[in-house]
């Protein structure tokens, strides 16, 4: 540390602001000389002291808060001990004129910090932007990727992504399509420093904000039953008492427990000689194109099918055929520029886009067994519990239970059953745990 006559002591690291004009000169020799970084979107030119009151405050390039008190104060410290030797000063871009712009590229603290403690000048390197680059690449590249560190403070993922959705309009603007693959680059590219999960949530929620938004809408389940409504048409949840003789439902088909739902109360509205309308949403922030609407509501009716076929196998010799109780009901408008968003869209089994799940069961017992190799694999523990919740939905949907005492009951002597046949094997030090063998 020495003492450089200011009354406070300055580490051998810094030297005081300059506030004459030949302290001003010499530290522009000397930060003249310093390495800089080979920058591809702009190109330096000179560096210079500046008026700080030529320039506006803007909000800071690489952030998404902008300028705020907690990061003034970590830059403040540095700043207090002099101009810290070694370190590049902030980035102006000079303007096709010749003049300067009247904002800094990174440096919004800095400046501040000058402005407040009553310094007329700051240091500023000025560059000018590269061909084929524009001024928001040199935000992203500057102001965000090379942001000071670690005396300044460091971009964080709110910073990331503002500059990412930024960088995503530019593109918009020029007229380019902006795909998943094309932010994928640019975040790997400016998000170098960063862990692996960061880079992948930006990757997603910069493609679902900016991109996915502009060409598929997404609704909340409420929103979805209120357009239903003005469509003149009522959801009703499962508990609710039905008094037509067609009854609403509606599911998000990304989800494949929808049928534990569905189920149980189809098979109550058949019996009394109520159809079922089925209609369909997809949460948009579980896929990536317009055609995946498609395929998750065919997946959706592809496992109905499935079911309605093993249902017919195990009562061959009903007259009764379930599907006459189903109708093939609507999904919202979520496609912009294909669908009217004016009406619903009908929901159509256009084509099959996966192997139905089929039971080759000819009883109850052949049904459960198959139940339980679709959910768990050969070797794999697992408990009565976790048993009786996979079977539940088939079960209740076939079978007249008069408690879930009985119900369990049940289940319990066809497990025993299974096991004496030879296809599940029981832990005897282990109550309650099974294994299929086969």
């Amino acid at each position: 540390m020495t003492d450089k006559g200011f009354g406070i002591n300055i580490p051998g690291d810094y030297i005081p602001h300059p506030k004459t004009e030949d302290e001003r000169n010499e530290l522009v020799k000397e930060v003249r000389g310093y390495q800089r970084p080979q920058y591809a979107s702009c190109k330096y030119l000179y560096t210079t002291f500046v008026d700080v009151k030529d320039i506006k405050l803007k909000k800071n390039a690489g952030r998404k808060r902008g300028n705020d008190g907690r990061v003034l104060d970590t830059v403040g410290k540095s700043l207090e001990k002099g101009y810290k030797l070694g370190k590049l000063p902030p980035v102006m871009l000079r303007k096709e004129g010749g003049d300067l712009e009247n904002f800094l590229i990174n440096g919004n603290h800095r400046w501040l910090w000058y402005s407040a403690n009553g310094y007329k000048y700051m240091l500023v390197d000025v560059y000018e932007v590269s061909e084929g680059y524009d001024e928001g690449d040199v935000m992203d590249e500057v102001g965000l990727l090379w942001q000071p560190q670690p005396d300044g403070t460091s971009s964080n993922y709110d910073d990331y992504k503002a500059r990412g959705l930024a960088w995503v309009k530019r593109q918009q603007e020029k007229g380019i399509d902006v795909t998943q693959e094309m932010i994928d680059e640019w975040v790997e590219m400016f998000a170098v420093h960063e862990t692996a999960l960061t880079r992948h949530n930006l990757k997603k929620n910069i493609f679902n904000v900016e991109v996915k938004d502009s060409f598929l809408t997404n609704y909340t389940r409420p929103q979805v039953v209120r357009f239903y409504s003005n469509c003149n048409l009522a959801i009703l949840d499962g508990g609710a008492e039905v008094t037509t003789k067609i009854v609403d439902r509606l599911f998000e088909a990304s989800q494949k427990v929808w049928l534990r739902d569905f189920l149980p109360t189809f098979f109550a509205n058949a019996a009394k000689g109520i159809k079922t309308r089925l209609n369909f949403y997809v949460n948009t922030t579980n896929i990536n194109t317009a055609d995946e609407i498609e395929t998750l509501i065919n997946n959706r009716l592809d496992e109905l099918d499935s079911i309605f076929d093993n249902l017919s196998s195990v009562y061959s010799d009903s007259e009764e055929d379930l599907r006459e109780y189903l109708v093939l009901g609507s999904r919202p408008p979520q496609i912009v520029d294909t669908d009217c968003y004016d009406e619903l869209i009908p929901i159509r089994n256009t084509k099959k886009v996966q192997e139905p799940v089929k039971y080759e069961s000819v009883n109850l017992l052949e049904l459960t067994y198959q139940i339980l190799t679709q959910n768990f694999e050969v070797n794999e523990d697992f408990t009565a519990q976790q048993a009786y919740d996979a079977i539940r939905t088939y079960r209740f949907a076939l079978s007249q239970f008069k408690s879930e005492k009985s119900y369990r009951g049940t289940i319990l002597a066809e497990l025993q059953a299974l096991r004496d046949d030879g296809r599940i094997h029981f832990y005897p030090n282990q109550r309650g745990t099974y294994c299929l063998l086969r």
